[in-house]
């Protein structure tokens, strides 16, 4: 049984991998995102993150003791969450697999503010108070912020995968390299 962990920053891609991923192996994806969407549409706004996290964790166990693989989706920037997540692979003896994404930090900019000013993006995430730092880090050709992540501390091995450009990447050596 394994998981596969995608992670990585803001804009890398990760959701659209972990959709496409989940599609070729037909693996459940477990995303903070869906799960933060949800509450804040319920107007169950207190502790929003741990709480979206508490039902990430919770769906994620109950898949693994069906013996299901699955794919979880986050930028894990609390590192309470990354040891939840090994202490939830350990007891279901599920090997975990890393897939850090990365983008040049100029691509990550664009991509945030695209993402913001076309309107799809759910008012949940409260995006809109870095749209201005995004457009002047476009300005001064600064983007110290948008290269701050890097692969998370899991066991495991990581494959790490550039997504400034969302053609390129290879879906199937990906699957090959997990050996899947």
């Amino acid at each position: 049984m394994k998981i596969i962990v995608i992670s990585g920053a803001w804009c890398t891609g990760k959701t659209g991998v972990a959709k496409k991923l989940s599609e070729l192996l037909d693996w459940q994806i477990f995303s903070l995102d869906h799960y933060k969407e949800k509450r804040f549409d319920q107007d169950e706004r207190g502790s929003l993150i741990q709480e979206s996290y508490d039902d990430l964790f919770e769906n994620l166990k109950e898949a693994l003791n069906e013996d299901q693989s699955c794919i979880v989706e986050s930028d894990f920037i609390d590192d309470q969450q990354v040891q939840r997540l090994i202490k939830i692979s350990q007891h279901n003896r599920a090997d975990l697999i890393q897939i850090y994404l990365h983008a040049e930090p100029k691509v990550l900019a664009e991509r945030f503010i695209q993402r913001l000013e076309s309107g799809e993006r759910h008012s949940g995430h409260g995006d809109e108070q870095y749209l201005e730092k995004a457009k002047q880090s476009l300005k001064s050709n600064d983007y110290s912020g948008e290269a701050s992540f890097s692969p998370l501390e899991l066991p495991g091995s990581v494959i790490k995968i550039e997504t400034s450009d969302f053609d390129k990447i290879d879906y199937n050596s990906i699957i090959e390299t997990m050996g899947s």
